[in-house]
C-alpha cells in the first residue's frame, strides 16, 4: 500500500469528479491524508475522511492564510478535532512560514505557526510544515517551541537545511518536483536522505509530475515520485514501499497495516 501524505482533495478543483479521483487512488492502492490549509477547508477535509475509509486528514492554516488562525478559529479546529471527526485528524497542518511570496506579514505568520505547534502540543498530534525560503526561521520557531513530531512537506531546501530537519528527527516528505528536469537539487536530497526520515507527498491538485505536466495533479499520481525515489537511491520498490509505509504509519500513528 501507498500513502499520500498530503493531499487537497476537497477544494474545488476536484468538484466536478471527486468521486472518480477517490476511486482511481483507490484503485492504484493509495490511501492518503487530506490536509485543510483554511477554516472551510479544515471542515471539508474532516468530512470527506469521515466519508471515505482510506481517508485520513490534518487541519491548520497555511501561512497564506495566517490571519485566519485567529483564536476563535483555532478554537473551532480544536472542537474538530476533540469531537467525532477526531477519530480520523493524524496531524495539525498545514502551517509554517512562506517568505518566497509573503501574502502575509512575517510577524503575522509566526504568531499563527506558534499557536498552532501550541495546540499540536496540547492535543498530542503531529504537525505538517509548509516552509518556502524560511528554513531557518521555522526551524528556530519549533525549537523554541519544542516540537519533535515535524514533517517539512514538499521539501525543497538545500541539502545543508535537510540535514538540520534529519538531525533534529524530522521527516521529510517529497513532491513530483524531483521527476522535473530541473530539479537536481532536490534528487540530491533525496539521495543522501536516511530512508527512515522520507514520505511522498503528491500536493494536489498542484505539481503534477513530469508525464502530466500542465494537468491538474491527483493521489494516484504519485507513483511517478515513489518511482523517482527508488531510482535515485537505488532501492528495489518492493523494499522502498515497505519503507515508505512504515515510516509514514509510524509518524501518523495510522491505524493500518499493510
Amino acid at each position: 500500500m501507498f500513502i499520500d501524505t498530503h493531499a487537497h482533495i476537497h477544494v474545488k478543483d476536484f468538484d466536478a469528479d471527486r468521486a472518480e479521483v477517490i476511486k482511481r487512488a483507490l484503485a492504484a492502492n493509495v490511501s492518503l491524508i487530506n490536509v485543510g490549509f483554511d477554516t472551510l477547508g479544515n471542515e471539508n477535509a474532516a468530512k470527506l475522511a469521515d466519508e471515505n475509509k482510506t481517508i485520513f486528514w490534518a487541519g491548520g492554516y497555511h501561512p497564506h492564510h495566517a490571519d485566519l488562525a485567529t483564536d476563535e478559529n483555532l478554537k473551532k479546529l480544536e472542537e474538530l478535532a476533540r469531537g467525532p471527526y477526531g477519530k480520523k485528524l493524524v496531524a495539525l497542518g498545514e502551517m509554517g512560514m512562506d517568505y518566497y511570496r509573503n501574502l502575509q506579514p512575517k510577524q503575522t505568520q509566526e504568531v499563527a505557526l506558534r499557536a498552532q505547534l501550541k495546540l499540536a502540543k496540547k492535543l498530542d498530534l503531529p504537525v505538517i510544515i509548509h516552509c518556502r525560503d524560511a528554513v531557518a526561521d521555522t526551524l528556530k520557531i519549533l525549537a523554541d517551541e519544542k516540537m519533535t513530531q515535524v514533517v517539512f512537506h514538499c521539501f525543497t531546501g538545500t541539502l545543508e537545511e535537510a540535514v538540520a530537519c534529519w538531525n533534529r528527527g524530522y521527516m521529510t516528505s517529497f513532491t513530483a518536483i524531483c521527476t522535473y528536469e530541473k530539479a537536481g537539487n532536490i534528487r540530491e536530497v533525496i539521495k543522501n536522505a536516511p530512508v527512515d526520515k522520507i514520505m511522498l507527498d503528491s500536493d494536489c491538485p498542484y505539481l503534477a509530475p513530469q508525464k502530466y505536466r500542465g494537468k491538474r495533479n491527483e493521489p494516484a499520481y504519485v507513483f511517478e515520485t515513489f518511482n523517482k525515489i527508488a531510482e535515485v537511491k537505488n532501492i528495489q520498490p518492493k523494499e522502498l514501499e515497505k519503507i515508505l509505509f512504515e515510516n509514514t504509519v509510524k509518524f501518523f500513528k495510522l491505524p493500518i497495516t499493510h
